[in-house]
C-alpha cells in the first residue's frame, strides 16, 4: 500500500505538534497528498554532496504513535455497502466511516475503479469532483444516496453534529 509520508526538522525550536502539522497540511493540500505518517528530525540527513540522502530519509520513517483516532463503523446500508467496495478495491478490512479512501491507500485510478463499480452495482453517478471532496464512506454515502434517492444517507446520529 503506497501512503504518502513526510518529515520535517524543527530545527532548534522542537516541541513540534504532529496533529498541528497535520491539520495545517490538510488546510493547504488536496486529502490525497496529506501526509498519513510524518517523522519529526533533529537533522535532515545528508549525502557527501550535501543534499538530503532521501534512503536514508525513508529508513527513518515511523509509523503514527498511539492508538489510532477513534473511527465508528459504517451505519447500516449504504455505508456498509460502500466500505465492501473499499475493502475489496484497497484489500483491507472494511474501514471505519470517517477514514479517507486515500489515506487508506487509494489514488485517483482506484477512486475511478470505485465510481464504476458503484455505477453497476448501485446505479448511481458518483462525481470524481465530489468524490475528491469528501472522500469518506460518510461523504460517499451522502453523495449516493442523493443520487438514488435514499433518505437515509445523509441522517444525522441523535447528539452528533
Amino acid at each position: 500500500m503506497n501512503v504518502p509520508s513526510g518529515s520535517f526538522s524543527a530545527g532548534s525550536g522542537g516541541g513540534v505538534d504532529v496533529g498541528e502539522v497535520r491539520k495545517f497540511l490538510g488546510e493547504r493540500l488536496p486529502g490525497y497528498a496529506v501526509p498519513q505518517t510524518i517523522t519529526v528530525l533533529d537533522r535532515f540527513p545528508l549525502t557527501a554532496n550535501g543534499k538530503i540522502d532521501r534512503a536514508a530519509l525513508s529508513a527513518q520513517a515511523v509509523e503514527p504513535e498511539g492508538p489510532p483516532e477513534e473511527d465508528p463503523p459504517p451505519r447500516p446500508g449504504l455505508e456498509e455497502r460502500i466500505a465492501e467496495i473499499w475493502a475489496e478495491l484497497l484489500e483491507i478490512p472494511p474501514p471505519g466511516r470517517g477514514r479517507s479512501f486515500f489515506a487508506l491507500g487509494g489514488d485517483s485510478l482506484l477512486a475511478t475503479r470505485f465510481a464504476d463499480i458503484v455505477r453497476r452495482r448501485l446505479g448511481a453517478e458518483l462525481s470524481m469532483r465530489r468524490f475528491f471532496a469528501t472522500p469518506t464512506i460518510a461523504g460517499c454515502a451522502e453523495a449516493i444516496g442523493q443520487e438514488i434517492g435514499d433518505p437515509h444517507s445523509h441522517e444525522v446520529e441523535e447528539g452528533v453534529l
